[in-house]
């Protein structure tokens, strides 16, 4: 995590007084660039533009669940990468478990760990199942808005919810 994030995410606590903080978590795509860059700019697909334009209109802030690297910040360095989550549910329990100790760590790292906070799901049933399980049992809201819908009605889902894009959809 940068100083930087750090201070944003500080700050807009600080003005803002949230009783709750609205966080994304973003699964990551398959589809990425080929140099090593911030992890919001890395994963190149159609449906990842437009979940990280909803999460920048819509959430207080928003990680990136990675395959490879569990939970990453938006703003951390990372190369591209070819791993992808096991279907299996030993190891998707695995990752769960890893990205789990992730977040305890990011809550403590950004003053978050006595803030209210509201989690929103833009992941498919892999990546979200097991750690929708494990947050919930420590009594935080999960909202899962593209549950049970295809890609092309969560890419659509997104374009009618995020302003910029409706905009420029509409004219």
């Amino acid at each position: 995590m940068t100083d930087q994030a750090y201070e944003k995410t500080q700050k807009m606590i600080q003005e803002h007084q949230m009783d709750v903080c609205e966080v994304g978590l973003l699964m990551c795509v398959s589809e990425k660039g080929d140099l090593e860059t911030w992890s919001r700019d890395l994963y190149k697909s159609d449906w990842f533009k437009k979940a990280s334009e909803y999460a920048d209109e819509n959430l207080d802030a928003w990680w990136i669940l990675s395959a490879e690297h569990g939970l990453v910040h938006i703003s951390d360095i990372i190369k591209p990468y070819e791993k992808r989550l096991s279907t299996k549910k030993a190891p998707k329990a695995e990752w769960a478990e890893k990205v789990k100790k992730q977040w305890d760590q990011m809550l403590c790292d950004e003053g978050l760990e006595n803030t209210e906070i509201q989690v929103t799901f833009l992941a498919g049933k892999d990546y979200r199942e097991n750690l929708d399980s494990m947050l919930t049992e420590e009594e935080l809201q999960t909202f899962s808005p593209l549950k049970g819908m295809g890609i092309g009605d969560q890419k659509s889902w997104f374009c009618k919810n995020t302003y910029g894009t409706y905009q420029a959809h509409k004219n």
